[in-house]
């Protein structure tokens, strides 16, 4: 049976749980995927330098309980959906599982690429 393989470095994280975010363009491509104890503030730090942020349209963000979970479930999305912009694999993410999420979040931006204008449009 399939187990995750999460770096023992990251372990001390699953006391604060994950988030993970995928990145949507204007036409509803997936452009990117990541993993960060705060999503919003992970894009944040995107927009200076990340080259799909020009054309961010919308956010769909998903809490777990353990950062472990939620590098499992960035994993496994990337791998399955094939983002555009997520060119570096990490072996130690090739995982297969994950526990059941916490809350799930849909943001859109009023105007492509720009941060300031997020808006949440939906969660559970």
């Amino acid at each position: 049976m399939p187990h995750s393989i999460v770096p023992r470095s990251l372990g001390h994280l699953d006391r604060f749980g994950g988030e993970v975010y995928e990145c949507y363009g204007p036409d509803e491509a997936l452009l990117y995927v990541g993993c960060s104890l705060s999503a919003l503030a992970r894009l944040r730090q995107h927009r200076p330098h990340a080259g799909w942020f020009p054309q961010l349209a919308a956010v769909a963000v998903t809490e777990y309980r353990t950062y472990s979970d939620a590098l499992i479930a960035e994993a496994r999305t990337i791998r399955d959906d094939r983002p555009i912009w997520n060119v570096t694999q990490y072996p130690h993410r090739a995982v297969l599982s994950s526990r059941p999420l916490v809350r799930w979040a849909w943001y859109e931006l009023d105007r492509v690429g720009d941060l300031s204008t997020l808006e949440l449009i939906g969660s559970h």
